[in-house]
């Protein structure tokens, strides 16, 4: 499992982990039901402290990407897929409220929103 930490960073490090985890169960490169290493090892593997690393941890937990198991390890959740995609249609969501409301703002028809949308659906094809 490779993470890269950037200490110069305006995120803090244990989301700095739990994002690159949820990039890296979103990519398919961490399947469900796959352990993950334990906080002591990735926290020296990282050079970080044990704390950021569990608090990143629970993090993933409480939002249901990880399970840990009393002296088994932590692995990933097999429902974590399922999750990030509540995530991402969450943060979808938003983007496109504000794109609405941006719209309504300046008088822009929602018609042209929807063609900026398909506009760009097509670029991605």
């Amino acid at each position: 499992m490779e993470i890269f930490i950037r200490k110069n960073s305006d995120l803090p490090i244990y989301e700095q982990v739990t994002t690159q985890i949820k990039a890296l169960i979103s990519k398919g490169k961490l399947s469900p039901g796959e352990a993950i290493p334990s906080m002591r090892a990735l926290a020296k593997k990282l050079g970080i402290s044990v704390i950021t690393v569990q608090r990143a941890y629970d993090e993933l937990a409480k939002e249901g990407f990880i399970e840990t198991i009393p002296a088994k390890g932590s692995f990933i959740s097999e429902n974590c897929l399922a999750f990030f995609e509540e995530e991402m249609t969450k943060k979808l969501e938003m983007h496109l409220q504000s794109a609405v409301q941006i719209a309504h703002d300046f008088d822009i028809p929602i018609t042209t929103l929807h063609e900026l949308i398909d506009f760009f659906n097509e670029e991605e094809d």
